[in-house]
């Protein structure tokens, strides 16, 4: 069979159930006929172990990771002072108790306006730059298996077993490092 038939096959095998492991088999026979058809990034790896990648998070949170630190915060303030308050409930005047409930209150929809800010900072992170990190990532994946022959990448998280040779995710880091020179 030849390699492209057998990647196809391989294909076929993922796609319509035939499993995995007989799938990758396929590919595996097509990758001993030459360069390897098959590789796997872990892009969870990429994202925590690149410098740029993790520049980009950087830039990108710091309005998110400022309102989060808030929001921790102002939850613990909150929690300390229940805490508190619901200790002494008994031995202050009724008067005291309003006062207290009323400080709680407003601490807590702080929390819930901080808490919206978070989400709010959040999406907005992702809409404004997630989407050209992980295109960076995409394209140096796609020029490094078109350099290879590469015709298949899979996620490791769908790996049971890989030779080392075909783990592309330390070239991939090396090569987003590179391109923006750090």
């Amino acid at each position: 069979m030849m390699k492209n038939q057998l990647v196809v096959t391989a294909v076929r095998c993922l796609l319509t159930g035939m499993g995995l492991i007989l799938g990758l088999a396929v590919v595996m026979a097509a990758s001993r006929e030459g360069s390897p058809v098959l590789a796997a990034v872990d892009v969870a790896r990429v994202k925590d172990q690149s410098i740029w990648v993790q520049g980009q998070l950087v830039d990108l949170a710091g309005p998110v990771v400022t309102i989060q630190s808030d929001l921790k915060a102002k939850r613990q303030l909150l929690t300390e002072k229940l805490e508190l308050y619901r200790a002494q409930a008994a031995a202050v005047s009724e008067e005291v108790n309003h006062k207290r409930q009323d400080e709680i209150d407003r601490l807590n929809e702080e929390v819930k306006v901080l808490g919206r800010r978070f989400t709010e900072a959040w999406d907005e992170a992702e809409r404004a730059g997630l989407g050209p990190v992980r295109d960076q990532i995409m394209t140096t994946v796609q020029s490094l298996c078109r350099r290879r022959g590469v015709q298949l990448v899979v996620s490791m998280e769908a790996v049971l077993y890989l030779e080392p040779d075909v783990d592309l995710t330390d070239e991939v880091i090396r090569r987003l490092d590179a391109a923006s020179g750090k």
